[in-house]
């Protein structure tokens, strides 16, 4: 009890008079350095979780970035995949009003050019009227014919292919040839050309129109060299394609007008009887 008056009335005196107020001084003087220390760790720790969570932040902001930069490079990728093909459907439109024949653009789904065979899948067929033995090309020229058509799709045989034949016409001299290919799709070669042909390397050849398969003068190789073998009758022609075999995405598929249509019936016809004839 004395303690609490004692308290109470050293609480009034120093309300009224400051009498305590220079022990206070001196008090905060002695415990200021100690509150400071058991602060200091509290601050310390503060600030590390600050420090850690700018740090987190940072690193999601910098992934939710680079997941930005990401998504804009695919998009780039994207433009530029179709302004590539729009370049392509130019060329390609700019070929079938060459042609002055039904045309129709097609686009390749699956490739298969192995040491084998030469192979292209495209996204029309029989409901698009694709038709076995159908030429196709791209913008530079002759890429093969459709060896088998389905209602959605049809399967092209390339030129590259050892199985092709391409009669073909060289442009600087007239010489007519058959071109097949190696299953090589960077290379063809001209065969039974005899010793005294003139053909040169540089030389552009076309299809000649022979075979009632591919329209005439449709470029499809250029000669890249030519050599004697001793000893044969023939020369060997190595001959680069012209049409970009492995690198396409969209082709060229074209309908021969009413008057080829005439006109190959009727060498058909033709072929026909002479063959019964014989």
């Amino acid at each position: 009890m004395f303690a609490l008056m004692f308290s109470i009335c050293l609480m009034f005196s120093d309300y009224h008079y400051q009498y305590l107020g220079h022990v206070r001084s001196g008090f905060s003087f002695v415990v200021s350095p100690l509150q400071y220390a058991v602060d200091y760790p509290v601050r310390i720790m503060g600030w590390a979780q600050a420090l850690v969570s700018a740090k987190t932040s940072l690193i999601s902001e910098n992934m939710e970035l680079r997941y930005q930069q990401t998504l804009l490079e695919a998009e780039l990728q994207k433009l530029m995949a179709i302004k590539e093909e729009n370049s392509q459907l130019r060329e390609l439109l700019l070929t079938s009003s060459k042609a002055k024949m039904k045309a129709m653009a097609a686009q390749i789904l699956a490739v298969d050019t192995s040491t084998s065979r030469q192979l292209v899948i495209l996204n029309k067929g029989k409901r698009d009227g694709v038709y076995t033995g159908q030429p196709v090309l791209d913008a530079k020229g002759v890429m093969g014919q459709i060896i088998d058509v389905g209602y959605m799709t049809s399967t092209v045989l390339l030129i590259s292919d050892a199985k092709c034949a391409v009669p073909v016409r060289n442009t600087r001299t007239g010489e007519r040839a058959i071109l097949v290919g190696t299953n090589n799709l960077g290379q063809l070669s001209l065969i039974n050309l005899p010793r005294t042909s003139s053909t040169n390397k540089g030389d552009l050849l076309v299809t000649s129109g022979l075979g009632r398969l591919y329209p005439e003068g449709y470029p499809v190789g250029r000669v890249e060299s030519v050599t004697s073998v001793p000893g044969d009758d023939f020369i060997k022609v190595e001959v680069s394609p012209v049409a970009l075999l492995n690198r396409n995405r969209l082709v060229l598929l074209i309908w021969p007008d009413k008057e080829q249509e005439i006109l190959t019936a009727q060498i058909n016809e033709r072929m026909n009887a002479l063959g019964a004839a014989t």
